[in-house]
This record gives structure tokens, sequence and C-alpha cells, in this order.
């Protein structure tokens, strides 16, 4: 088949498309689906059409699994059962296994280039392939929601200064880690989440862009742009270094300012991040400037090994400039945040 240039050439472009920023994509609005749950490897029900369930439990999103004319139901399901158990759910509810067909060719991208560049028609073969599709919804036993501890409620932020201790603030959060309020002096609000890691590596919205690349040694790197609300000029840019577990070991920032009568100014960052050996919990965070020590932070566990305070000490000063004290839900809380999420109790 002889290949247009034009199409090639678009087709290249596709191809290295993988390379740019990706914006985050609002998830899909089926109900409960972004209550927090996490992998596991226990049993997964099968609760077949039919079937009723016999506890409470909450709805989250319907999954979905593919394959080819060879893979039995029992493949496919046992596929879905895999998935339920990676995103935490208890059991699965089958909706609908549908079969259809696909055209393919023996054609590959180097043979298009090649098209292109001798100019000679290379011969394809066609042939269709039948597909299958099988859907289900996951199901989460409100049961099994005995978790909610893990999560921060609130983040309470305190001056040190002449020796004496002052809050002068407080960020609330909801249960799946969206921000939901702030009180208090926005300097200080702003200082204790600019730096943080969870800002830098976790935040997302339709202001955030990324991508990610192979860094050195086979690890990752993430590169992360927040845009102001005009979605054109760069507010930050974020290269995350991440290690074998897929925690940041070192953040290279660079946050942007605009002038009217100036062109763009910026300021870089790095930090370094230092870990509890054995574990994925950070112990010391390191931010410079040029190779000057800006801030140092210090984080202090709970014996449940919970993140329970962080101290923010500036350049080498002994004494702490900030702290951060974490407040986490309570699983008595369960079915007042359920409310939140539609759910009606009996």
């Amino acid at each position: 088949m002889k290949t247009p240039i034009i199409f090639c050439l678009f087709a290249l472009c596709i191809f290295c498309s993988c390379e740019s920023y990706r914006a985050y994509q609002p998830a899909p609005t089926l109900a409960y689906q972004q209550f927090p749950t996490f992998p596991h490897e226990d049993r997964v029900e099968i609760i077949f059409p039919g079937d009723q369930i016999t506890e409470p439990y909450l709805k989250m999103q319907v999954i979905e699994t593919r394959g080819n004319e060879a893979d039995s139901y029992q493949d496919l399901l046992n596929q879905l059962i895999r998935s339920a158990q990676w995103y935490g759910y208890d059991a699965i509810r089958p909706l609908e296994n549908t079969t259809g067909t696909r055209l393919e060719s023996d054609e590959t991208f180097l043979e298009v280039l090649s098209e292109v560049v001798s100019g000679q028609e290379i011969p394809d073969n066609y042939y269709t392939v039948n597909t299958q599709k099988l859907t289900a919804l996951g199901i989460k036993y409100i049961k099994n929601i005995d978790y909610l501890d893990r999560f921060i409620k609130t983040k309470h932020i305190y001056l040190h200064q002449n020796g004496n201790k002052e809050k002068v603030g407080s960020i609330t959060y909801q249960i799946d880690g969206a921000e939901e309020s702030r009180t208090g002096n926005q300097k200080y609000l702003d200082e204790i989440v600019r730096f943080s890691i969870d800002h830098l590596h976790h935040a997302k919205s339709g202001l955030w862009k990324y991508k990610t690349l192979p860094g050195d040694y086979g690890n990752l790197k993430v590169y992360r742009k927040l845009y102001y609300p005009n979605f054109i000029q760069e507010k930050k840019k974020v290269v995350l270094h991440l290690n074998s577990q897929g925690r940041p070991f070192q953040i290279d920032l660079t946050e942007y300012t605009y002038h009217i009568t100036k062109s763009r100014a910026q300021e870089k960052y790095n930090i370094a991040i230092y870990y509890k050996e054995g574990s994925d919990q950070p112990k010391t965070k390191i931010i410079k400037q040029k190779e000057k020590l800006i801030f140092r932070e210090v984080f202090a566990y709970s014996t449940e090994d919970k993140l329970k305070r962080r101290l923010i000490y500036k350049e080498n000063s002994e004494t702490p400039y900030l702290s951060v004290v974490y407040e986490y839900y309570s699983n008595d809380e369960l079915y007042d945040i359920l409310k939140d999420y539609g759910y009606q109790t009996k």
C-alpha cells in the first residue's frame, strides 16, 4: 500500500507526542468511585446478576478487560479479579460480555518510514481479529473500610518566635486528599505547602500538566508544570527524580513570576529528600537555592508510624521557624463521610 507522506508525518507526530505534557483528566463520575481504597491480595467475591448483596456496600467504578476469541469467559473474569484487587475492591458484579472485530495489518511503523524515504510501496497483509470485552461493577463492603485513620484530616500550623509557639493557621482536607478549606495567615499557609512533597508530587488539577520519562539507573523522572489560571503562563516547573519504590529523592523546582514592565523572572530550588532506613517515609528534607541552605525540614512519627509533626528550620538555625501538626480522620467518622458521597444510612 502506498502511504501518503502527509499521513506518515502526522503519524510520526503522534508517535512522538508521548513525550509531551499531558493534562490530568477528571475521573468518571460514577457514584463513589473516588472513595479511597488500597490494593490487596484477598479473595474477590463474584456476584452475578440476579444475586443479592446481603450487606452494606459502596458502588465503585466500572472496570473492564479485553481479550481475543481464544480467551474463555473465566480467563476474562480472572483478569477482572486481578484488577479488582489492584483497585482495592472486595467484590465485582459482571455486567456485559461483548464481542467484536478489529482489522489489523502486519505493517510496522518502520515500514511506513521506509516507504516515505524510498518512495517504494511495501505490500501489506490485512486480517480480521475477533475480540471480547467484559465489564464489571466494583464493590467495596463498608465493613472493610477500617482504614480512615490513615488519612490526614487537618494540618495545624504554628509559628515559633521568641521562645513562644503561636497557631497561625490550618488546612483541612477531604478524605480523598483534596484540600477543603484554609483558615489563618495566608503567608504561612503558602509557606508549608510550597515545598511539600504532597503538593509537588501529587497535587492534581486542570492547571497541572505532567509527563514521565526514564531517569538515571533505571529510575523514572516525572516532569510537572503548574500554570496560572490563564492556562498560558507557567507558575512552577517541577522535575521529580524517583527511586525504585517510586518515591522522589530529589526535586528540581523552578518558580516563575511575571511583571507588567518586565519579562518573566524565575527562582530555582533544589530539594533533597532522605528516607528512614528500609522505609518509604521521609526523615529529613533539605531545600537549597544556588547551593545555599534555605530550609531544613525534619519529620516525626507516632508509635503507629504515622506522620505526627513536621518541623521547618530556616537556614542553619537550630530553632524551628514553623511546625505542622497532623490530625487524622477517625474510623468513627465513616458514616458522616459516606453521606458526603451520597450514601444513605438505613
